[in-house]
């Protein structure tokens, strides 16, 4: 069960109606049981560096056995309703969301 996220704004985003803190402990329970317990991260759905840096800490604190790092890819014909816009500054940090309608890759 990934968290794919650890800021938890934008993990509001991604995952609507699905509690932050149930999935951190479901992991955390699986662990206890001696489960393989697995932990990742999205990117390139709107979120800062500083975002990604509190997602790797997240999954360094917690009793992981394995970790991977997922990229968004906007399907032909979607609109991506979790990315945020960048700052209309060039110097922004946040990953370029999905345009709308999402390009083909």
């Amino acid at each position: 069960m990934l968290q794919e996220i650890h800021a938890r704004e934008l993990y509001a985003r991604l995952r609507a109606g699905q509690s932050f803190d149930g999935r951190a402990q479901a992991r955390l329970d699986a662990a206890a049981l001696g489960m393989l317990v697995e932990d990742g991260m999205l990117l390139g759905v709107g979120e800062t560096v500083a975002e990604r840096a509190l997602t790797v800490a997240g999954m360094r604190d917690e009793p992981v056995d394995q970790v991977r790092v997922m990229t968004f890819v906007p399907q032909r014909g979607t609109r991506s309703r979790t990315s945020r816009r960048p700052a209309a500054s060039a110097s922004s940090s946040r990953s370029p969301p999905c345009a709308s309608p999402c390009p083909t890759a």
